[in-house]
């Protein structure tokens, strides 16, 4: 006998509750992970760095390299807090001064002033209430930088440059207008362990006579037909030789550089706001271009990438949260490449200096 439960219409209408009652599962969960999120995000103090200015060094290019390199030390420690650390530089919508910020966990604070300041003897370092560059009857772009090659390959960094690499970032900065505002977000986090694994294993098998191509997995169609062709092809075994072993030197050198330092996951952030999307794209262009100093042939090289989903990607830069799809792997020799302190009011005018 059939029950009568089991009509046609029940089933379906079973089938439409558990589909609602899945959904309304997702939607809780989804909701306790951003509630989880933005609890971390408030449990950030968000603090103004100003330094004094020094007299322009006479031993220029050295001393440069010297500047920049505590700067590198100081993020080699921060990154070992295991908690992201949040960096910017940015020129508000009102006001005409760059201001450096830091943002750090609230039970980190103690722990960020000292090694900033046993870095920074002079620094001037303030708890501040956030700042606005959005432009609120204007045009906002923002995109996100990653790398071009594969992350292994480092960029090119400043103990290569013979100038302050921060000096043209900050000069498209004075590009800036009334009521237009500009920001650069780096947030960093430790890399994880594998990721220095994965790296080795690479320069062992780079010594052992792969190709990086190889290495990587790096196949393309056309690669395979020109093997497939080699290995159906008649082959004349008088004519074959023993192939030398070639190691690839200069790989593996960039590779055990990008290795010799800590290894950190990255979000990069550039927004600009102004009265025109005309505007925008110029100031935008401008900021975008000074990154092109990082790329060297057979090195790695920066692109900006446009989120797909923009008020997501205003959300994380307002509540400075970590995205692992906007995820860059750089150490902190090339890190600290496009974040540290300019030397001189010369370069930097409009710079909040002590």
């Amino acid at each position: 006998m059939r029950n009568p439960f089991f009509t046609p219409l029940n089933i379906i209408a079973i089938i439409v509750a558990i589909g609602l009652l899945t959904l309304l599962i997702l939607e809780m969960r989804r909701r306790n992970i951003l509630a989880s999120l933005l609890k971390k995000s408030f449990k950030y103090t968000l603090f103004l760095i100003k330094i004094p200015p020094e007299e322009q060094p006479k031993e220029k290019t050295q001393t440069i390299k010297e500047k920049i390199n505590v700067a590198e030390q100081l993020i080699s420690i921060l990154v070992n807090f295991k908690k992201p650390i949040v960096f910017e530089i940015a020129l508000p919508e009102i006001g005409e001064e760059i201001s450096y910020y830091a943002a750090v966990s609230q039970d980190l604070e103690e722990s960020f002033k000292k090694h900033l300041l046993s870095f920074y003897p002079k620094a001037y370092v303030e708890k501040v209430q956030d700042y606005n560059i959005f432009n609120p009857n204007g045009f906002t772009s923002g995109v996100f930088l990653k790398q071009g090659e594969n992350w292994m390959l480092p960029i090119k960094t400043y103990t290569e440059l013979e100038a302050d690499p921060i000096n043209p970032i900050l000069n498209a900065f004075k590009l800036k207008k009334e009521g237009e505002g500009m920001a650069i977000q780096i947030i960093i986090s430790p890399a994880p362990k594998s990721f220095k694994s994965q790296v080795t294993k690479a320069i062992k098998n780079l010594k052992e006579g792969q190709s990086f191509k190889d290495v990587l997995g790096k196949y393309t169609f056309g690669d395979f037909a020109k093997e497939f062709a080699s290995s159906v092809a008649p082959k004349d075994k008088s004519k074959e030789e023993v192939k030398p072993k070639v190691i690839d030197e200069n790989t593996i050198k960039l590779l055990e550089s990008k290795i010799s330092k800590p290894l950190c996951a990255v979000n990069f952030r550039i927004f600009v706001s102004t009265e025109t999307k005309e505007r925008t794209e110029e100031v935008m262009g401008t900021l975008l271009a000074t990154f092109d100093q990082f790329a060297a042939p057979l090195k790695n090289h920066f692109k900006a990438v446009k989120p797909s989903n923009f008020n997501k990607f205003v959300f994380n830069y307002s509540f400075r949260l970590f995205n692992n799809k906007e995820a860059m792997y750089l150490n902190t020799e090339e890190i600290a490449s496009f974040w540290h302190f300019p030397l001189t009011v010369e370069v930097a005018p409009q710079l909040k200096w002590v």
